[in-house]
């Protein structure tokens, strides 16, 4: 995006979907980000995404996050109750 002097104007983004949200659910999200042009992605379309854990000895996954560059895409799940 430019700014009205043509410099570069950086716009902080930040999509959310909840776990249980039934209007705009998380597989919504993640196909839309998909067929967004940007441009990391088609690296973005290479990485995996990772399990997220609260402490690396946890058992049970808080979530999963993917990274690109400055972009994180994290997905959250509800565990005993608590959204983390």
């Amino acid at each position: 995006m430019f700014g009205e002097t043509g410099d570069v104007v950086i716009i902080q983004v930040m999509l959310y979907s909840g776990q249980l949200d039934v209007i705009v659910a998380v597989p919504l999200t993640e196909a839309m980000l998909l067929t967004v042009p940007w441009q990391y992605q088609p690296e973005y379309l290479r990485v995996p995404r990772q399990c997220w854990r609260v402490r690396p000895t946890d058992v049970e996954v808080a979530g999963y996050v993917r990274r690109v560059h400055d972009f994180y895409q994290v997905n959250c799940v509800i565990l005993s109750g608590v959204t983390y």
